[in-house]
């Protein structure tokens, strides 16, 4: 076990931990990205900062570690990354980009 002091979204940390894995462990076999945290406001009454740092945490911090990670775990992990929910139900190797396209719910045929 590794215990780091992490800040996904300062890619100087980003990188710090992940050599610190690799000098430790060699491999890295699993990351778990559960990096975040919440923000309740209407989106009209949202503040613009605090919701590009909640991307900048959620989405962009995740990518990044991802990033830092993938080149040493070798391709049979790079084709089995994910970084959300799956479109739809069908699962491929390309365009691991992030969606927010939902699934068509069941009832709807």
């Amino acid at each position: 076990m590794l215990a780091v002091a992490l800040d996904i979204t300062k890619p100087e940390q980003v990188a710090s931990a992940v050599h610190q894995a690799h000098e430790r462990f060699a491999d890295i076999d699993v990351l778990v990205n559960n990096a975040g945290y919440g923000y309740r406001a209407a989106i009209e009454e949202g503040d613009d900062a605090e919701i590009r740092a909640l991307f900048e945490t959620h989405f962009f911090g995740t990518v990044a570690m991802i990033k830092a990670v993938l080149p040493g775990c070798g391709l049979a992990a790079a084709a089995r990354s994910s970084t959300s929910p799956r479109s739809g139900r069908r699962w491929t190797p390309v365009g691991s980009g992030f969606t927010t396209r939902r699934p068509k719910p069941p009832w709807k045929g």
